[in-house]
């Protein structure tokens, strides 16, 4: 039941009618109350609170106000001796503000959509692979430090690292993102793991230190998944590659790029954790 009140010919109604008739709680406008926003008109014996019914313009302005993103100190400024020109000083401000998270939201918007599609091809397509295949990649950049490390402590710090440089909004929540390249020597083939050069994917330079910029160049590479994250698999996989290759008579060329697809960030089981390795390769000269 709504209470009203009509004095002087005035017609009031109560803080419940009016949150009723604006889709705002009554707590919203009790604390407008207490900090001087929004305040009743009559407060009655009972301690209801009345409002003039034709003030609902301004308590509406102040609600879109408030879900275009401005502060309550701002709304509070914005009705301090209101004129034409802070009006438009203010809400062009706002526009500048609301059009940036705008941008930051569409970027969100572009990121998650990667992931998603990423996950669609594992969980509804079943991507996964066995032994090696051949692929084409466009050119793709990177950023990394190009330092060996051997062990999986120092791949992290690395890691950590090269995330500091990034601008991009959630850069991380990105599609394989992360992994290392693995320098192809007889060396390296054999050992259980490692050493990596830990890197980084980019869709942009941006914002980053020339000095951690790098390109990998378009080309053909013999790939092979393994599903093991703590790379005891991973000799196996780079002996399917030097297989395939030997097969169907290509070279390596250069070093074998260890890309985490499925990562600790959508799942906690290691059966379910991907990291395909990529040889770059040619035909074999005559």
């Amino acid at each position: 039941m709504f209470h009203r009140k009509i004095m002087n010919g005035v017609k009031y109604i109560s803080i419940t009618e009016l949150a009723r008739l604006l889709d705002m709680t009554t707590e919203t406008l009790r604390y407008y109350d207490r900090i001087d926003l929004f305040k009743p008109d009559i407060k009655g014996d009972n301690k209801y609170r009345y409002y003039d019914i034709l003030r609902f313009d301004l308590l509406g302005t102040i609600k879109q106000l408030r879900q275009l993103g401005m502060s309550i100190e701002d709304v509070k400024k914005y009705y301090e001796d209101k004129n034409l020109e802070k009006s438009y000083a203010m809400l062009s401000e706002l526009y500048e503000e609301l059009d940036s998270r705008v941008k930051e939201l569409n970027a969100l918007k572009k990121i998650l959509y990667k992931k998603i599609d990423l996950l669609q091809q594992y969980v509804e397509e079943n991507a996964f692979y066995e032994g090696a295949q051949r692929k084409h990649f466009k050119e793709r950049k990177i950023i990394t430090k190009g330092e060996l490390v051997q062990d999986t402590v120092l791949y992290a710090e690395e890691t950590i690292f090269l995330e500091s440089l990034l601008t991009e909004v959630a850069p991380m929540l990105g599609a394989n993102r992360e992994g290392g390249m693995i320098p192809f020597t007889e060396e390296n083939i054999g050992r259980d793991c490692g050493p990596w050069i830990p890197f980084i994917f980019v869709d942009s330079f941006k914002g980053i230190e020339k000095t951690y910029c790098q390109k990998m160049p378009e080309g053909d590479y013999v790939c092979a998944m393994y599903h093991d994250y703590y790379l005891r698999l991973e000799n196996e996989a780079i002996q399917s590659i030097i297989r395939y290759c030997e097969e169907n008579e290509f070279e390596i060329i250069g070093d074998i790029i260890a890309c985490d697809v499925l990562d600790v960030t959508v799942t906690d089981h290691i059966s379910e954790m991907v990291i395909e390795l990529q040889a770059p390769v040619r035909k074999k000269r005559n």
